[in-house]
């Protein structure tokens, strides 16, 4: 099954507050409300988590800060995975409308309230919707994630190239 555009929206905008709080003052609000949204999954999948992130947190706490971005990259697309993956989980039939979807965008708006401007480049938000609609965004230094709406017609081009 697809992903739905949403949740690849919503689970990038996450990853990047998350990958962004690691080693900073934001960092408990995080953790403490990524661990939650996990919880609805099971007490295992949210000490799995847990122990996850305290690993990349450390990881990223032991890194020279001027290498840190680098170590963000490299982190960001595993954590926009697993919230993607939670996301599909729980989308049921409300979709972007599910209580771990309004639970994330409360994290995540938590999270950008106590990082600081430089950390919070770590944010993406691309939101898109309209018949023909594009959202396109770039992550982990290069990754870039492209949504499409429904296609809207387009006239036939008059030129002979085809452009």
């Amino acid at each position: 099954m697809e992903e739905a555009a949403w949740i690849g929206s919503l689970a990038a905008t996450g990853a990047g507050a998350l990958v962004g709080a690691a080693a900073s003052d934001a960092w408990q609000t995080a953790r403490d409300g990524v661990v939650a949204l996990f919880r609805r999954s099971g007490p295992r999948r949210a000490a799995l988590v847990a122990a996850q992130l305290d690993t990349d947190a450390e990881m990223l706490a032991q890194t020279d800060p001027a290498d840190r971005d680098q170590l963000r990259r490299q982190l960001l697309p595993a954590w926009r995975t697993r919230l993607a993956d939670l996301l599909a989980e729980h989308a049921d039939e409300v979709g972007a409308d599910s209580a771990v979807a309004a639970e994330l965008r409360t994290v995540t708006a938590a999270v950008l309230a106590e990082l600081s401007a430089p950390q919070q480049t770590w944010v993406q938000r691309v939101h898109a919707s309209a018949p023909g609609a594009i959202a396109q965004g770039v992550q982990g230094g290069g990754n870039i994630v492209n949504h499409y709406g429904e296609a809207a017609p387009t006239p036939a081009s008059t030129d002979p190239a085809g452009r």
